[in-house]
């Protein structure tokens, strides 16, 4: 956990496009992405941008509403797509073993100390993990966590 590897940032309107998927697994979107042949045709749309998790929330049952895909401008038939207005986001970053749970251990860090500490609370939109990094046969990873924002 990097505690001081975070900044405010105001960004416009941006589109992003993937394969939306609802899953008791903590991976299932994923899964489903590969299984679907999704993943590479969201990959092709725009080469060299990491691919991003967008986090809708959970059911009832904890189900998680989740789509797995890229920032692209236009819609692709067979792909879901999510425009996100102008917003002020939270931006932290972080490294290291995905072994020891980086991305869990940030999302701790982000929602118990980040946003109470600077006055900030979750704005109804989807929050993103950009997958910077994920290299599982070297166990290590850098991520983002976005976080559209508002003061309480």
């Amino acid at each position: 956990m990097v505690a001081n590897n975070f900044e405010l940032i105001e960004k416009g309107s941006f589109k992003m496009v993937g394969r939306r998927a609802v899953t008791s697994e903590p991976a299932g979107a994923w899964d489903v992405s590969r299984g679907d042949g999704s993943i590479k045709k969201i990959e092709a749309l725009n080469p060299g941008k990491p691919l991003a998790g967008l986090c809708f929330g959970f059911d009832r049952e904890g189900n998680n509403d989740y789509m797995v895909g890229v920032e692209y401008d236009k819609d692709v038939e067979g792909l879901e797509s999510y425009t996100y207005p102008a917003a002020k986001w939270l931006v932290y970053r972080d490294e290291g073993s995905l072994s020891d749970n980086v991305l869990g251990n940030a999302w701790d860090y982000v929602n118990g100390t980040l946003l109470p500490e600077n006055g900030l609370k979750k704005a109804e939109m989807p929050t993103m993990e950009i997958y910077v990094e994920w290299d599982n046969e070297n166990n290590s990873c850098k991520i983002e966590i976005h976080i559209p924002y508002e003061k309480k």
